[in-house]
């Protein structure tokens, strides 16, 4: 089946909670929250744009329920995305607003020493900082021909910050795994009434990667409630609805997660498929998505922008999953690659910053920029297309106008 096994999601929009979806499996609470209903902190989130807390009044409003809220990209020139600029990616009504006082996490499942940890236990942990860019899988998704499903993301779903938390391998060691722990799964403290919590699992590999963590500060402060408060997963260089906000609990398991956002959503093809063919299951025939391939955009100037003749300059990023950066390549016109100059040095984490200088006559002009990772992968001109469009890495391309 072509369409996303799911009744209390919106089979258009696979990432959306229905209205009929929230009476029926969601509870009253959820639903109250979509249908307008007064329940306070939902209400407080979705009134209005500045009433999103701790958010610049400038973000673009994919959606308001959930609130999902895209960076414009004058705010993705700097090295470190400030936290209200930073995007939101929120998969269900409403948002957790915990205290550091009550919240708790537990691990267990395949474990010889279950824990249950406060505040306080956390930060018993030796600290750790990373610098890390995260991206909703649906960056880029408006960029799909023919057109696919989901929220229609320019290329403001990333953002590079500096994260402080404690290593996920620490506390998982902690707890004794057992033979048996192949899988970990987040679960997250989204309100989900009746609806199936939000759960993500990641390889054991992964979870034990000393760079995979548990966050509880953002660019030096606490984290913002909209992006988990107090503590959430950072799982760097892979697809970002892995990194569960609000933590509630971490389980270790033998197998892959079996929950709807593993089985039915941020599953891709591995192979090239016919966008018009809808004879095929998310469960069956599509793998999950985990680590991000190569990308890079422009982030100055702004496609549709007039700049004089003459000499002009180019900016943008570029990042691969987990990999470093070898080049960054621009084309003018369809005309040969030429080197770009990277001008702050990133990490197989954290993006890199690149520049551009050409010179432009009266016109129109078409600029593309290609990335190239230290393992010799290059993006290509086309996007491997699919249904949930993820994953989206085709060359970015930029018209401006010359006066």
């Amino acid at each position: 089946m072509s369409r996303i096994h799911v009744p209390w999601l919106d089979a258009e929009d696979g990432l959306r909670l229905t209205r009929r979806g929230l009476l029926a499996r969601s509870g009253a609470i959820a639903g109250a929250a979509a249908l307008g209903a007064p329940w306070a902190p939902v209400r407080r989130a979705l009134a209005k744009e500045a009433g999103f807390p701790g958010v610049a009044a400038g973000m673009r409003v994919i959606s308001r329920s959930p609130i999902n809220l895209e960076t414009p990209i004058p705010q993705l020139r700097t090295w470190i995305t400030p936290d209200e600029w930073f995007f939101v990616r929120l998969h269900l009504p409403g948002y957790a607003q915990l205290s550091r006082d009550t919240w708790q996490m537990t691990v267990d499942g395949e474990v010889g020493q279950p824990l249950r940890l406060g505040w306080a236990d956390v930060q018993r942990f030796q600290r750790v900082e990373l610098t890390a860019w995260l991206q909703c899988a649906g960056n880029r998704r408006g960029h799909f021909q023919p057109k696919a499903a989901g929220g229609q993301w320019d290329r403001g779903a990333i953002g590079n910050a500096r994260w402080t938390g404690i290593c996920l391998r620490d506390v998982l060691l902690s707890a004794a795994p057992t033979l048996k722990a192949h899988h970990v799964a987040f679960e997250g403290n989204d309100p989900h009434g009746q609806a199936p919590p939000y759960v993500r699992s990641v390889p054991i590999e992964k979870a034990l990667d000393p760079n995979t963590l548990l966050v509880f500060e953002m660019n030096g402060q606490p984290l913002p409630v909209l992006h988990g408060f107090p503590v959430r997963a950072l799982v760097p260089g892979w697809v970002g609805s892995v990194n569960v906000k609000w933590i509630k609990s971490v389980h270790v398991v033998e197998q892959e997660w079996n929950g709807p956002y593993m089985k039915d959503l941020y599953r891709i093809n591995l192979v090239p498929i016919n966008p018009a063919d809808k004879n095929f299951n998310f469960a069956q025939d599509f793998v999950p998505t985990t680590v991000f391939p190569v990308n890079s955009f422009f982030t100055s100037p702004v496609t549709g922008a007039t700049v004089p003749a003459g000499p002009a300059a180019f900016t943008g990023v570029a990042y691969a999953g987990e990999t470093t950066i070898a080049a960054v390549e621009v084309s003018v016109d369809g005309g040969a690659w030429q080197p770009a100059r990277i001008t702050t040095p990133g990490t197989a984490y954290a993006w890199y910053q690149w520049a551009f200088a050409a010179t432009l006559g009266p016109g129109s002009h078409v600029l593309a920029v290609r990335a190239t990772d230290s393992r010799g992968r290059t993006q290509p001109r086309e996007a491997l297309w699919n249904p949930q469009g993820y994953f989206y890495n085709a060359w970015d391309m930029l018209t401006v106008g010359v006066s």
